[in-house]
C-alpha cells in the first residue's frame, strides 16, 4: 500500500486533483474532512474519522467503514446550518452502533445527546474505553437530586459546602457491589467533558455508568458542574486516580466561580487512590492541602494553577512547602502563578528547607520572583539601588534527566 495515501487531510491535499484522490482513496486509513471535497471516496478500511462539520453526502463514506472503526472525531453542524440539525438522529446512533465492534475512542462536539440513547450505545461497544464530549447538550437524563447522598448517608446539598465541613471519603467500593455491576460503558477508562452551558443533573447517568473510569477531565465554568458530579465520582468510580479539572471564564459572572476549600478537597479525595491531578484554583488552603497529603502514598504528578492574588500570598508558599515536604512519590510538580507573580519573599519560603519528594523528574515553576543583584563595580562606593535588576517574573522548567550510577 503506498504510505503517501495513508493519511487523507482535505486542508492539505486540497490542490491535488480531485480524480487523482478518488483513484487513490482506497488506501486511505487516516481520514480528515474538512468540507473542501465530499468524494464519492472509495475507502472501506478508514481506522480513523475526523469531520470538522457534519455533512449528508459523507454517509456513505462512514455506512462503508462502520466495520473498521477504531476512532472517530464528529462535529456536528452550527444550530444555523439548513444542512442538518444538531440533535443526533436515530439514523447517527445506528452509524454509531454498528461501529461498536472497533471503536475505541469517540469525540463528539457541538450535538444534542439524548442521555438514555447514547448510553444504551455504551453498553453495546465492546472496546471503546476514551470518550470526549465536548459543547453537548444533555438532554433526557434522569436525575434525583435525593438519590445524591453525602458520605453520611444524608442527602446531598448543592450548595457550597461549608469551609469548616469534616473530610471523611467513602469506604473503597468491591467489584462485587451490585452498583458496580451490569452497568453500560463499563470498558471506558477516560472520560473528558467540555461543558459549555450548565444543566441540572447532566452527565450523571453517564458518569455513573462507566465503573471501569481512571481518568477524568472536566472542563467548565460553573462550580454546579464538579458540585454535581464530585459524589458520583467517589461512589461509582472506584478506579478513578487521575483528575483534570479547567476552569472557564464565565461570561454570565464576568469573571471565575470558584468552589470553596472544602469543595476543592472532596474532589481530590473521591478517588481512593489519586496518581495525578491538574487543577484551577483561586489559591492553596488548608483543606486541599490537608486532602493532597492524605493522597501522598499514591500522588506521582501535580499541577496547580493559580488564578487568584490573595492579600497574604505567603500563605500559599507555606502550604506548597507542606507538599513538598510530605508529598514525597511526585515525580512531576508544576505550579503556576497566573495571572500574577509569587513574590520574592514567598519564592525564598519554597527554598527553606529541603524538598521529599526526591524522586522529582520534572519541575515546573512560571511567575515566581527571583531578584539577581549586580555585582559592585570596584571596591568602594555605597551600593547604587539602581543597579539592581529589577524583579521579574520567572519561568522555569527543570527536565527529567538520566541518573547515571558510577563504576566502582
Amino acid at each position: 500500500m503506498p504510505v503517501i495515501w495513508y493519511i487523507y487531510n482535505g486542508f492539505v491535499m486540497r490542490s491535488i486533483p480531485k480524480e487523482v484522490v478518488i483513484k487513490n482513496s482506497r488506501h486511505f486509513r487516516v481520514f480528515f474532512h474538512d468540507r473542501s471535497f465530499s468524494g464519492p471516496f472509495e475507502c472501506k478500511h478508514l481506522k480513523a474519522l475526523s469531520i470538522s462539520w457534519w455533512d449528508t453526502t459523507l454517509l456513505p463514506l462512514i455506512e462503508a467503514n462502520t466495520d473498521s472503526m477504531e476512532n472517530l472525531v464528529w462535529k456536528g453542524s452550527p444550530a444555523s446550518s439548513p444542512a442538518r440539525p444538531t440533535t443526533l438522529s436515530d439514523l447517527d446512533y445506528d452509524l454509531l452502533s454498528r461501529m461498536t465492534c472497533t471503536l475505541e475512542e469517540l469525540q463528539l462536539s457541538h450535538w444534542t445527546i439524548s442521555s438514555r440513547k447514547f448510553t444504551q450505545l455504551l453498553s453495546s461497544c465492546k472496546r471503546l474505553t476514551r470518550l470526549y464530549l465536548t459543547a453537548v447538550e444533555w438532554v433526557d437524563h434522569d436525575f434525583d437530586p435525593n438519590g445524591l447522598e453525602s458520605p453520611t448517608g444524608s442527602p446531598l446539598s448543592l450548595q457550597p459546602s461549608s469551609p469548616q465541613s469534616p473530610q471523611s471519603p467513602s469506604p473503597p467500593i468491591s467489584v462485587t457491589d451490585t452498583v458496580y455491576q451490569q452497568q453500560p460503558g463499563q470498558g471506558i477508562s477516560d472520560l473528558r467533558l467540555d461543558i459549555s452551558v450548565s444543566k441540572e443533573g447532566a452527565f450523571v447517568d453517564l458518569v455513573r455508568s462507566c465503573p471501569d473510569l481512571e481518568n477524568f477531565a472536566l472542563y467548565s465554568e460553573s462550580t454546579q458542574d464538579p458540585r454535581m458530579l464530585v459524589h458520583v465520582l467517589r461512589e461509582h468510580c472506584p478506579k478513578l486516580s487521575g483528575i483534570e479539572y479547567v476552569l472557564r471564564f464565565s461570561s454570565a459572572l464576568g469573571g471565575y466561580d470558584y468552589m470553596s476549600d472544602s469543595e476543592y478537597s472532596d474532589l481530590i479525595l473521591c478517588a481512593r487512590q489519586l496518581k495525578t491531578l491538574k487543577i484551577d484554583i483561586p489559591w492553596l488552603d488548608d483543606a486541599m492541602v490537608s486532602a493532597l497529603i492524605m493522597q501522598s502514598s499514591t500522588l506521582e504528578s501535580l499541577s496547580l494553577r493559580f488564578q487568584m492574588q490573595r492579600s497574604l500570598p505567603m500563605r500559599d508558599a507555606d502550604n506548597i512547602c507542606k507538599i513538598l515536604k510530605y508529598c514525597t512519590r511526585l515525580k512531576n510538580l508544576s505550579i503556576v502563578f497566573s495571572p500574577h507573580s509569587l513574590g520574592r519573599d514567598e519564592t525564598l519560603r519554597l527554598f527553606n528547607e529541603p524538598w521529599k519528594c526526591l524522586d522529582l523528574e520534572t519541575l515546573e515553576l512560571t511567575d515566581v520572583t527571583m531578584a539577581m543583584e549586580s555585582v559592585q563595580q570596584g571596591g568602594g562606593g555605597n551600593h547604587d539601588p539602581l543597579n539592581q535588576h529589577p524583579l521579574q517574573p520567572f519561568h522555569w522548567r527543570l527536565g527529567s534527566a538520566s541518573r547515571a550510577v558510577p563504576d566502582s
